[in-house]
């Protein structure tokens, strides 16, 4: 790999550094990006080059990698100087060193550059991760170190960014809830990251680079303490006290634990957890909080920052932004609050009670002052530079205790953190009684979308069944027919109806089947096709995909055998990390090429492969890679399941031909095997309309079906299922009020859309616009071809 031999190369150059390095108005970069200045900056070129480089070379490829990196290199670091020279000279570097003064030598402006460029080669998934992450790390180095080093690689991945989007045609893809939040955890521990990076570099000079400064400079021990109070004023005293409290290893650690919270959080933001989001805007703001304190301390000291100090806060203002505009992406709830209690409490009484009693017994100090001084104890020493302290502690186990209650109340809040964030996700109460019911029970083919996040459930008498629906406006629209564990399945849907009367809610039972849809035109009723599903009968007879009809099918299958690939059959929980990963990449490559967000009511996310009972089926080839996945979901008839409906299905851009077939003749054999009745193809939404008693309406859904087909293509993944000879069963709507039915298609749409903006509206209207001028200009050609044949004959 080049990228690993131009990092041997900048660790041959390090003895020489000194001899080395550019300052702001060379023309030529010169020695700038050989190597490294300090021997932690070489460290972090190796993680980056070790990372990034790798990245972008395999992305990019040998020939294009060398050559953007050397533009980086003579192009892009001579810029970057240039600008930080214009900054200074402005009078604009109102937050950082004198760069004009300073020499540049490292390879991080070419090494991160070159990755910003290969970004726009990157999948979307990577592309996005990418870009967040070098944006907000050198966004905030900029605002918090301010060195030459730093305005030069953020220059330095500007511009790569903009040439990317110049070269390779910038694409706005759509990200889903799952993709966002790595995003949001991504910004927010590399904002969180700023701070470290800084203290760890020796030529930091930003105004809170001198504070980070005490973390890591433990010039001040409890003998220069005891001399400058014994000695000099009260000022003097308090001040070296100040400076003590920051320094040795006690307080370094407990400076760096709320570092060790935002990993923590990060974790949970990527898990959707709501208390991971709560937590972050809490740090976002005690970082803020921590800052003020700081300049008021430096302040104090004769620096004059004054004008800057808006600057230092604009990662963290940016973060809560971010925060508050994604909140709704946060929506999982954790359990093992009393366990996550516990462990904070039991810290915070430790903590306090080793800080009483050490300080009662080796203190001249009054109960009160102990008490007084607890607080200032408790928080990270970056947060007390302004406290009036107490206590002055002067025996050697009373500095112990001074240096590690902070520390022992911070590991033990993370804990509590980490309980939270790593524990199960809480189900709600109505979904652990509605699987109680539902496996013991029976339901339709809709049943187990039930148990998803986002429903509500009414309850019959007596537990015996219930109805799940959401609530959108004045419309409860039903998922499936009622879940019935005892009693009759009519009577459960008119309790559901009273109690909807009750709430002024109108009931639109959606995706029923054909004979429970009969009974509620009986309850005067009418309906509506809305679906068609293809169901496979896999009972007695053996599954053979004999005949003519089936080549397809059979021709899938053995060019998988030949090409080595089987299908595997395992939960979320069972996959490796690799697949896991491969899923979640294809899923977002999907949902990006999509105008409209993800949808959801009937349709499956990466989110709900994870519910317990879901079946995937995966096409893996010999060296472990993954082609294509599908998740089926369980029917169950009278506690025992009786078949499984197909929900997720995704492939690779570049999978084996037919292997989507495969896997569906491969899971039909398989049900076969286990005795069950019927696999279900699932339903295609809005993929067939019309019937007798259907009316204009089903004309209109009909018509919006081929209107949405260059969207989603329901239309042709039903044409796609019909290879497998299926049996078609038709799925309705049943609604009792017509004037109502404006509000029931809006209901229903928020359903699947539930995020949906306006802005996606515009966007899908501009893509079907595009689609049928393609189908007329296409319809035009043939036209045209069609007529120049005859005029020849």
């Amino acid at each position: 790999m080049i990228s690993t031999v131009l990092l041997i190369g900048t660790w041959l150059a390090f003895p020489w550094r000194e001899q080395m390095g550019a300052v702001p108005g060379d023309v030529f970069a010169g020695s700038a990006g050989l190597t490294s200045y300090h021997f932690i900056g070489q460290l972090l070129t190796t993680l980056a080059a070790l990372t990034l480089g790798i990245a972008a070379e395999k992305v990019l490829g040998r020939i294009r990698f060398v050559i953007i990196a050397a533009l980086m290199y003579f192009v892009g670091i001579p810029l970057g100087m240039s600008s930080a020279l214009v900054l200074e000279r402005a009078g604009l570097n109102t937050w950082g060193s004198d760069v004009a003064n300073e020499i540049l030598l490292s390879p991080l402006p070419w090494l991160l550059g070159t990755a910003a460029v290969a970004s726009a080669w990157m999948r979307p998934l990577w592309r996005r991760r990418t870009r967040v992450v070098l944006l907000s790390l050198t966004a905030t180095m900029v605002l918090y170190a301010g060195t030459l080093l730093d305005v030069t690689v953020f220059s330095c991945v500007l511009l790569g960014l903009v040439a990317g989007l110049l070269v390779k045609r910038p694409i706005w893809v759509r990200t889903s809830d799952r993709e966002a939040r790595v995003l949001v955890a991504a910004a927010v521990l590399s904002t969180g990251m700023g701070p470290l990076v800084a203290a760890l570099n020796p030529t930091a000079a930003g105004p809170f680079a001198e504070a980070v400064e005490l973390l890591w400079k433990p010039d001040v021990n409890a003998e220069t303490v005891e001399a400058v109070c014994s000695s000099d004023t009260v000022e003097a005293c308090h001040e070296t006290l100040v400076l003590a409290a920051h320094t040795g290893v006690g307080p370094l650690v407990a400076n760096i634990m709320p570092l060790i919270c935002q990993i923590v959080i990060a974790y949970g933001l990527m898990r959707g957890r709501r208390v991971a989001w709560w937590a972050a805007l809490a740090v976002q703001v005690g970082a803020i909080a921590a800052l003020f304190l700081a300049i008021l301390r430096l302040t104090a000291l004769g620096t004059n920052f004054a004008v800057d100090a808006g600057l230092l806060f604009t990662p963290w203002l940016a973060m809560i932004l971010v925060l508050l505009l994604t909140r709704r992406r946060f929506t999982v709830t954790s359990a093992g609050y009393r366990r996550a209690g516990s462990v904070v409490a039991l810290g915070l009484l430790v903590s306090s009670a080793a800080w009483v009693v050490g300080a009662w017994l080796w203190s001249a100090e009054s109960l009160d002052h102990i008490l007084a001084e607890l607080p200032a104890r408790l928080a990270p020493p970056i947060f007390t530079v302004a406290a009036v302290h107490q206590v002055l502690p002067e025996h050697p186990v009373m500095w112990f205790i001074y240096d590690w209650v902070s520390p022992i109340f911070w590991l033990s809040v993370t804990a509590g953190l980490g309980v939270l964030i790593l524990s199960n996700a809480r189900t709600k109460p109505e979904q652990d009684r509605a699987r109680t019911m539902l496996t013991n029970g029976t339901g339709d083919h809709l049943s187990f979308m039930t148990l998803w996040e986002g429903n509500q459930h009414f309850f019959a008498q007596e537990d015996r069944g219930y109805v799940a629906y959401q609530a959108r406006g004045t419309v409860a629209v039903t998922l499936g027919e009622p879940v019935v564990q005892s009693g009759s399945r009519a009577e459960i849907a008119r309790e559901f109806e009273e109690f909807c009367s009750r709430q002024g809610l109108n009931v639109a039972w959606y995706s029923v089947g054909e004979e429970f849809s009969t009974e509620c035109l009986g309850r005067g009723f009418n309906r509506v096709q809305v679906a068609q599903e293809e169901v496979v009968d896999t009972g007695e007879a053996p599954v053979t995909f004999s005949g003519k009809k089936f080549q397809n099918v059979r021709t899938a299958r053995n060019t998988a055998l030949k090409a080595g690939v089987e299908a595997q059959v395992a939960t979320w929980d069972e996959l490796s990390a690799a697949h896991r990963n491969a899923i979640v990449e294809l899923s977002e490559a999907w949902v990006a090429e999509k105008p409209l967000p993800e949808m959801r009511f009937t349709l499956g996310t990466v989110e709900e492969l994870a519910v317990p009972g879901t079946r995937l089926v995966l096409a893996v080839d010999q060296e472990d890679r993954l082609h294509a996945v599908t998740s089926w979901l369980p029917v169950y008839e009278n506690g025992q399941v009786a078949g499984y409906v197909l929900d997720f299905m995704r492939r690779t851009p570049d999978a084996l031909k037919g292997v989507t077939d495969f896997l569906l003749a491969e899971t039909i054999a398989q049900a076969h095997e286990e005795g069950l009745g019927f696999i279900s193809l699932s339903g295609a939404p809005l993929a067939g309309g019309g019937s007798e008693d259907s009316g204009a309406l089903s004309g209109a859904l009909d018509s919006l079906g081929a209107a949405m087909e260059p969207l989603y293509g329901f239309r042709s993944l039903a044409a796609a299922k019909s290879k497998f000879r299926p049996t078609t069963r038709n799925w309705f709507l049943c609604y009792d009020d017509e004037l109502a039915l404006g509000g029931i298609g809006l209901a229903i749409t928020r359903c699947y859309l539930p995020n949906m903006r306006a802005s996606h509206a515009i966007e899908a209207l501009n893509q079907l616009r595009a689609s049928r001028q393609d189908r007329q200009r296409e319809s035009a050609a043939q036209k045209q071809s069609s007529s120049s044949g005859s005029t020849k004959a």
